[in-house]
């Protein structure tokens, strides 16, 4: 994969079959799936956050898939989603998405004027969850689990899960879910430690 750009150059990051394996095991539990999930697969492989927390845990025990691309920057509407398509997520009880930003969250949930039959899990990346987040999981029976970490660190490094009962912290990242990985903050600096890794990784 590669880094995003965001805080410097962009640089490649490789994956061990045997990390990617690892780091999918532990997330079928963190993104709550089972055989029983119906999952929305809404971006592609080289999205490594999609693949890691969404595609490949969900491949591995859930029996429902449904593919239905979601831009990363563009309206919805450009993906030449049919109708129908939007009909089978809300009416067929699929219980798992991706979304990758705020902007794609307002044009999905805008699609739809009543609530999910099934409440529908929401993954998304790195947002602080605000009360607007609880508004709209009460308004269309979803949850937000909103997962922050960087590719060449930790994926994820913390997770806030948000419903309908939730009272929301402000500016909070989540929390770890675990004790996979070992965290350090040192001064602008997270040290971040790993039993598959010979060395700490480190985030700014």
């Amino acid at each position: 994969s590669s880094t995003s750009g965001t805080t410097k150059p962009s640089r490649p990051v490789y994956f061990s079959h045997r990390e990617v394996m690892t780091i999918a095991r532990r997330n079928v539990n963190i993104f709550k799936f089972d055989e029983n999930s119906k999952v929305v697969h809404s971006r592609n492989l080289h999205h490594a956050s999609a693949m890691l927390t969404s595609l490949i845990p969900s491949l591995m025990v859930a029996n429902h898939h449904f593919t239905f691309p979601i831009s990363h920057d563009t309206n919805l509407e450009v993906n030449g989603a049919e109708p129908k398509s939007w009909k089978r997520i809300r009416d067929e009880g699929f219980t798992h998405i991706m979304i990758p930003n705020r902007k794609s969250l307002k044009l999905f949930l805008d699609k739809f004027d009543k609530p999910f039959k099934k409440t529908l899990n929401i993954n998304m990346c790195g947002f602080s969850m605000t009360q607007s987040f609880v508004d709209m999981a009460k308004k269309h029976n979803v949850c937000f689990d909103s997962h922050y970490g960087s590719i060449d660190t930790a994926i994820p490094l913390l997770v806030n899960s948000v419903d309908k009962k939730s009272v929301v912290k402000e500016n909070c990242l989540g929390y770890a879910p675990d004790a996979f990985y070992r965290i350090k903050v040192t001064g602008k600096k997270v040290e971040v430690y790993c039993e598959m890794w010979d060395k700490p990784r480190y985030m700014e």
